[in-house]
């Protein structure tokens, strides 16, 4: 007898049926064509060179910040010991502990007072060697190799004090002292932020170069703004090795963050450097044959000693201000000087000779004159160092940004009312945003992002004046916080300056003129504490208001002397005939 098998259950069905359509699904995708998937390294590399820098720049402020504070704590109660064992060893207790209120008198104190002169000079002059370096060999031997020095040398600075606080021995704690003194002033967060800006000049197109730059400098403000409290939570909770050894985390962290070159990579490209190698052996020779030319005039033969030493000393010191000396007018085909650089060097000079002493007047200000308390200047302080990360960060790429189209299309109103004309000839109308074409080219057409870039320094230079008037008849704490609003603008002076040195040279020169620019800026914040203290020392109890409004002066002749920095005179090539521009507007960036 035949049995019929039942039908098959509904759950018995549906996986053979789910296969089928899988099966099917699979053979139609076999057909269609294969989509490429982008790699991991190709999306890193699709990010802008900017945003892959700017955690490097945080790290390597918090390194340096996190445990500042503690060792110059340490090195404190070092000196206090010396002072008392060579002055007064009669005054330490029998258990060889000298308390903290001793440590405060007047002889300990100036032993303290002498070695933080020493090192503020030792690191203002390494400041300038190290800008002059950063700016010759970056061109020479690319910038990633410097990044990597000077990473390894922050690790190697943090990593000394780490040993001198577990070595016994006075001699070798001595020695580790001294590396992490001479090493650290070298390797400053200044230092690791210039190569930063040269590397985002190299890639980011001219309309988009004081945004990026500005995002580099705010980084180093947002590792600077939480260090403090970070390394004053660790130092209660586990001591000074515990600080060092985060510092030393830190370190190691950033540097096998920029062991990648996917993440950090080489921005100035082999061509590029084989160029400024060439261009610096011409330039270096022209002047060795202008030395000797001047030698032999003045002192006979230039080649006798001590006469050849004197003349290779004068050489060396020569090659140490490179940079500066890039700064002076140069000679254009048609015969005129060009003084672009020169009046942007002139400016940066007084903008820094008067900001360079700001932190110290404010202090001096709240304190002397308005009477805060040690909380109220802390609030001050840490809502005006918001203002500058705020205004870094986000206020001025984003006002920069919105600015550049709302000046294309009012330039392009006023073309349409009066068009341009180059050769006589007439400019054809353009879209009203104008993002490429005729007029861009055209040096004396106002649209060129270079010379936009003059009008924000402007504008950001306004600002400050503005700010150093209102501060001066602010009072009350809301009144001091609403004026500090006005440093928004503040950071974005320093990227617009470097991006119009930079749209002032050829690319392949780009790294010396800033840092040429950058070594007058350290020239400036050197001489400012000798120039404006003696005045506020004399003028700040009498008539406190002088100096807030010379210092407002001042800042308006910088505004003036910015109206001399002509367009025309910016980067034009050689073989394009063209000047180094792009379009006014933003470029969208992947």
């Amino acid at each position: 007898m035949s049995t019929s098998q039942p039908p098959p259950a509904a759950d018995e069905r549906s996986p053979l049926l789910e296969r089928g359509r899988q099966r099917v699904a699979g053979e139609r995708r076999d057909e269609s064509p294969p989509t490429k998937s982008k790699s991991i390294s190709s999306r890193i590399r699709d990010i802008p060179v900017f945003i892959r820098l700017a955690p490097l720049v945080a790290l390597f402020s918090l390194s340096i910040e996190v445990p500042l504070l503690t060792i110059l704590e340490v090195i404190d109660r070092i000196l206090c010991v010396l002072w008392y064992e060579r002055h007064d060893p009669a005054s330490i207790p029998p258990t060889g502990e000298i308390p903290t209120e001793m440590c405060k008198a007047s002889g300990p104190f100036t032993y303290s007072s002498t070695f933080l002169s020493t090192r503020a000079v030792l690191v203002a002059i390494a400041a300038f060697m190290v800008t002059s370096f950063i700016g010759q060999f970056g061109a020479l031997v690319g910038r990633r190799p410097i990044v990597l020095l000077l990473v390894l040398a922050n690790l190697v600075t943090i990593s000394s004090f780490t040993a001198f606080i577990f070595i016994p021995n006075s001699i070798a704690a001595l020695g580790m002292v001294a590396i992490w003194l001479i090493v650290g002033s070298f390797a400053d967060v200044l230092a690791i932020v210039l190569i930063s800006n040269m590397m985002v000049i190299d890639t980011a197109s001219p309309s988009s170069r004081a945004s990026q730059v500005s995002v580099i400098m705010g980084s180093m403000v947002a590792g600077e703004i939480p260090s403090f409290s970070i390394g004053g939570y660790i130092h209660r909770k586990g001591g000074v090795a515990a600080v060092c050894f985060t510092a030393v985390g830190l370190a190691v962290a950033q540097l096998l963050y920029a062991s990648s070159p996917l993440v950090v990579p080489e921005t100035f490209s082999s061509e590029k450097r084989e160029a400024a190698r060439e261009e610096r052996r011409d330039r270096h020779r022209q002047a060795r044959e202008r030395s000797l030319e001047r030698w032999e005039e003045q002192s006979g033969d230039a080649t006798r000693v001590p006469k050849r030493l004197v003349r290779k000393t004068y050489e060396s010191l020569q090659a140490v201000i490179d940079p500066v000396l890039r700064l002076k007018p140069i000679r254009k085909p048609d015969g005129s000087r060009n003084y672009r650089l020169t009046v942007l060097g002139v400016a940066y000079l007084l903008a820094s000779v008067t900001n360079g002493y700001i932190n110290s007047a404010l202090i001096a200000w709240f304190t002397f004159v308005l009477k805060k308390t040690i909380e109220e200047k802390g609030f001050i302080f840490t809502w005006i160092a918001a203002m500058q990360f705020t205004g870094m960060i986000i206020v001025f790429p984003l006002l920069s940004k919105w600015s550049r189209v709302l000046y294309a299309r009012f330039i392009a109103r006023r073309q349409e009312r009066s068009p341009m004309q180059i050769n006589g000839e007439p400019i054809q109308q353009q879209d009203p945003r104008l993002p490429e074409g005729d007029v861009l080219s055209n040096p004396e057409s106002e649209l060129s992002s270079a010379h936009f870039d003059v009008y924000l320094l402007r504008w950001c230079y306004l600002f400050i004046a503005l700010f150093y008037g209102a501060i001066a008849l602010a009072r009350t704490n809301a009144q001091i916080a609403a004026v500090a609003v006005t440093l928004t603008m503040f950071g974005g002076a320093h990227p617009s300056l470097l991006s119009i040195a930079a749209a002032s040279v050829n690319p392949i020169q780009s790294g010396e003129a800033v840092a040429g620019i950058e070594m007058v800026g350290t020239i400036g914040r050197l001489v400012s504490p000798l120039i404006i203290g003696p005045i506020q020392t004399k003028i700040m109890l009498k008539s406190p208001h002088v100096l807030w409004f010379s210092m407002m002066l001042a800042m308006l002749v910088v505004v003036l002397i910015t109206f001399l920095i002509r367009d025309e005179d910016r980067y034009i090539s050689v073989e394009t005939d063209t000047p180094e521009q792009e379009s006014l507007l933003p470029q969208e960036t992947s």
